[in-house]
């Protein structure tokens, strides 16, 4: 699964599609054999929301602006004047 350069010192690794695919199975059959929760990694999701339906959804309930600038998230609260960057948010919102 790995190519030589990725197992030694010094070289920078890179993960194939192939070897994510494979980490996501092992994972899952370690969690499954130590009887622990696991999220199904390898199934895509039931219900995906876009990008527009999330923003409309902030607006309508919460009158939050959403807003996307060179690939990075902000959130504009009703009462701030700055926006707020999703990574200052942390993980669950970018």
């Amino acid at each position: 699964m790995e190519r030589e350069c990725d197992c030694r010192a010094g070289y920078k690794h890179h993960l194939t599609d192939k070897y994510l695919e494979y980490l996501k199975i092992d994972l899952m059959d370690v969690c499954k054999r130590e009887k622990l929760h696991q999220v199904d990694l390898l199934s895509p999701a039931r219900k995906k929301v876009t990008e527009k339906e999330f923003a409309t959804l902030l607006k309508k309930n919460y009158n939050i602006t959403f807003k996307i600038s060179r690939g990075k998230y902000s959130y504009l609260l009703p009462n701030l004047k700055k926006a707020i960057r999703g990574r200052a948010l942390g993980t669950h919102y970018t």
